[in-house]
């Protein structure tokens, strides 16, 4: 009777017990042999007089299903249901909904998972008078009481799907295989299989392809790196090019070793999800060659954070805007040395790092008595009419570039702040993902879900556009750099295109039907981070390299 009213009333949301599923057949290093109980709790093992129903049947041992021998085998069969494959393909989903992005807004809307408001708790932006305070918690208290609580919200992206057992036992197969991540592997055969990755032919400059029609994209590895999607991969500033730093929306901060497709070291960073991602090395003083590395990390909590690498410390915890941090630029010509930050809150800001670092002979160092700063000081900000998306600096010509949610873009004089130029994106009103310029500054690269722009920053002409084909197809991020665009999309893929002869050259399959969040080129490959949390990585070369 409890199942058909789980299943048929809207009122009835009962849940099960950890109970059901404990069986002693299951052998979990988590479960102490107290808690194997076999299905006893569903027997009236104490004759409790619990009284008789409506239609005079005495209540006692919890009546099971017909496919189910006696308590024992209940429970078992219910565990076996747990641990199948079904479930692991579909716990998610589950997850999604109770925890995840689907509890609340348009997602459960749309997934029929709303429920009585007060189950939320009382709204944030809501102060009852005097009068209605007594009645509002009374109200609170009960339902509560009669109903409960919507959890805590854990998760605000889709949950990453569990293993199969066939999919675990062939990870673990091809992880044997590959003598990856394995203490009891030889050393000889760990750095024979670096060294054929090291050796293996690579374009080593973006410039250079201009001396070839095409390149070739090889896949050379994969690595699930967070929980949640990967929001910027970058090279480690003082480690080799197989060394990179990751961050994601788990709010981790991971340095990934590509050679050997594992993680060397972890920082826990922020509770939420971590937005941009930059790295310095910096000389410990200026009589001195040892060095350490520096990152810099914008968050969704509207802070700066300063870590240093070496010793695992944080040199920094400060909030800089009134929103989300989205971007942000470390500045190696300037004096003083300046950090420049954008944010949902509609405003690039400018900060000096005088008292934490300055450069000297073109490499940073560190302050006298740098670790007694606490805070960094705003030198001035630029205000404009829409959230900050996305920034691109290019200091070297005094550029800074701002996307908008809007669809607005601006090109800003870096030094003074000054507005140069407004730009409408191709497809108003849709918010700007990403944008980047040509090392020349004379050319800009920007995307939205539909649209991805190429656009002469003198005259103002568009002289690229490829708009999106369909829903399934939008864009997501792009890479530019010379005369390559690279735009990766929602599906999992990236399209290639060679600008010189306006044409895609290549489309490549990243993941499916995963989303593409970021993309890196760094020492002859390239890293595509994708929104299950992986970094698929994949050597660039040409074709005379690879004889193809």
């Amino acid at each position: 009777d409890t199942w058909k009213g789980v299943l048929t009333s809207d009122s009835d949301v009962k849940e099960l017990l950890p109970e059901f599923y404990m069986s002693s057949q299951f052998n979990d290093d988590e479960d102490y042999e107290e808690h194997h109980q076999d299905g006893e709790f569903l027997l009236n093992q104490f004759d409790i007089d619990f009284g008789i129903r409506h239609d005079d049947v005495r209540v006692g041992d919890v009546l099971l299903p017909p496919w189910a021998e006696n308590e024992r085998d209940f429970v078992y069969k219910m565990r076996l249901a747990l641990e199948s494959d079904y479930v692991s393909q579909h716990l998610h989903e589950w997850i999604d909904l109770i925890f995840g992005y689907k509890q609340r807004g348009e997602e459960a809307r749309q997934t029929d998972n709303l429920f009585h408001y007060l189950t939320y708790g009382v709204p944030d932006n809501h102060i009852p008078t005097s009068t209605e305070q007594y009645d509002e918690q009374l109200s609170l208290e009960t339902q509560i009481l009669e109903f409960g609580q919507v959890p805590k919200q854990l998760f605000f992206m889709p949950h990453p799907r569990k293993l199969t057992k066939y999919e675990l036992e062939e990870y673990k197969e091809r992880e044997k295989n590959s003598d990856i991540n394995i203490p009891s592997a030889s050393i000889d055969s760990d750095n024979n299989e670096i060294e054929l990755k090291l050796i293996r032919p690579r374009i080593q400059s973006l410039s250079s392809i201009e001396q070839y029609d095409l390149g070739q994209f090889e896949f050379d590895s994969i690595c699930r790196l967070h929980k949640t999607a990967v929001r910027r991969i970058v090279p480690h500033p003082l480690l080799p090019s197989t060394h990179l730093l990751t961050i994601g929306d788990d709010g981790f901060l991971r340095n990934y070793m590509v050679d050997r497709s594992k993680i060397d070291t972890f920082y826990f960073i922020s509770s939420r999800p971590l937005t941009c991602l930059k790295s310095i090395p910096v000389y410990v003083s200026i009589n001195t060659t040892e060095r350490c590395s520096l990152a810099f990390i914008g968050s969704y909590d509207h802070s700066l954070y300063i870590y240093n690498l070496e010793t695992g410390t944080s040199l920094l915890s400060q909030v800089l805007h009134d929103d989300i941090i989205t971007d942000l630029y470390i500045t190696n010509r300037s004096t003083p040395t300046l950090l420049c930050t954008s944010s949902n809150d509609a405003t690039v800001r400018i900060w000096s790092l005088e008292n934490l670092i300055s450069i000297h002979n073109d490499s940073y160092i560190f302050q006298t008595n740098y670790h007694l700063s606490s805070i960094i000081h705003m030198q001035y900000d630029i205000t404009f009419d829409s959230s900050c998306t996305c920034m691109y600096v290019l200091e070297e010509h005094c550029l800074l570039t701002v996307g908008c949610q809007d669809g607005s873009i601006y090109i800003c004089n870096f030094q003074t702040g000054g507005i140069l130029k407004q730009l409408t994106s191709t497809s108003p009103s849709l918010p700007i993902l990403s944008l980047s310029l040509r090392s020349d500054g004379l050319f800009l690269a920007y995307i939205s879900s539909r649209a991805v722009t190429v656009v002469d920053i003198i005259t103002g002409t568009d002289v690229f556009t490829k708009t999106c084909l369909s829903d399934e197809q939008l864009f997501n991020t792009l890479f530019y750099s010379s005369h390559m665009l690279i735009i990766g999309l929602i599906n999992g893929s990236c399209d290639v295109w060679n600008l010189r002869i306006c044409e895609k050259i290549y489309t490549l399959n990243i993941s499916d039907n995963i989303s593409i969040t970021t993309i890196t080129y760094n020492d002859g490959m390239f890293f595509f981070g994708t929104n299950d949390g992986s970094v698929h990585s994949y050597v660039f070369a040409s074709r005379h390299q690879l004889s193809i």
